[in-house]
């Protein structure tokens, strides 16, 4: 179970990162 929630907030962290990072970039005009 705790294995498991890791492992999502993992996801969920790592998605967040590659979003903001994709906003760093694309967003510069």
């Amino acid at each position: 179970m705790l294995r498991n929630n890791m492992l999502m907030n993992h996801r969920i962290i790592h998605k967040v990162l590659v979003n903001d990072k994709a906003l760093f970039f694309f967003g510069k005009p």
